[in-house]
């Protein structure tokens, strides 16, 4: 992977975009997303350094940063593959929260990338994977593959009212071959990852999003059709359970 894209708004900051940005990540990052006008930021895929990496307006790397949880004790190597996952930006800018695709923690750093809290969910586990030796001739390092007793974790993020919302799987990829990344949970947190309360979704989706105006989540599903679905949170996020809507389809 060369690096990795996204989009870049326009400069007088209307709600459009103009371009797409580049970023200088060799190794590749995972869910860049904008930390403020001049800087991206993402998971670094990099087999060296430090778990979020920093970007100018343009996509020239600026710097890596941030620790991984504590007691990782994972080869340099393939820290950064096991350990990657989605990341969010607090809706006041002050923090992120990365949460774990194969394991089922969650870390929540300041903007400048520094660990201020590691927290685990209610349904944790230990990542479990395959190390394919490198390729020294290649010049490539060693790298991971999934193996049928692998577990997913989280699948995305989303903030709904000062809460995390955290998408979560938990499924083996034995058990669910054609289906183990998607979700009918999703794990509601405060920003110290204090767990609040878990909604059962009634269907599979793989990503989600919110609108807290209208007490809206969606989710975009993927059987028995494609879609987006709309979750009707007036009764607060902490449901026990509740039904979507498709409202967006296509062929």
């Amino acid at each position: 992977m060369g690096g990795a894209r996204i989009w870049s708004p326009v400069p007088d900051g209307e709600p459009a975009w103009d371009s797409i940005v580049t970023l200088e990540a060799p190794s590749g990052v995972r869910d860049p997303l904008w930390l403020n006008d001049s800087t991206i930021v993402g998971v670094t895929l990099s087999p060296v350094g430090d778990r979020l990496a920093f970007f100018g307006r343009r996509g020239r790397s600026i710097r890596v940063s941030g620790d991984y949880p504590p007691g990782v004790s994972l080869p340099v190597a393939i820290r950064s593959q096991v350990y990657q996952g989605p990341l969010l930006l607090a809706h006041d800018g002050s923090r992120l929260v990365v949460a774990t695709r194969f394991r089922g923690s969650l870390d929540v750093y300041g903007k400048e990338g520094r660990l201020l809290k590691h927290g685990e969910g209610p349904f944790d586990f230990q990542p479990i994977f395959h190390v394919v030796p490198g390729n020294k001739t290649r010049g490539s390092g060693p790298t991971t593959a999934a193996t049928i007793d692998q577990r997913l974790g989280y699948l995305d993020l989303a903030e709904y009212h000062g809460n995390i919302l955290a998408l979560f799987s938990g499924r083996r990829l034995g058990n669910y071959p054609k289906n183990a990344n998607f979700a009918n949970h999703v794990h509601v947190f405060d920003w110290d990852l204090k767990f609040l309360c878990a909604l059962t979704l009634d269907r599979d989706i793989l990503s989600i999003a919110t609108d807290e105006e209208s007490s809206v989540l969606y989710g975009v599903q993927n059987d028995p059709i494609p879609a987006v679905v709309r979750f009707d949170l007036t009764k607060g996020v902490c449901s026990s359970a509740i039904e979507g809507v498709e409202s967006v389809a296509r062929d």
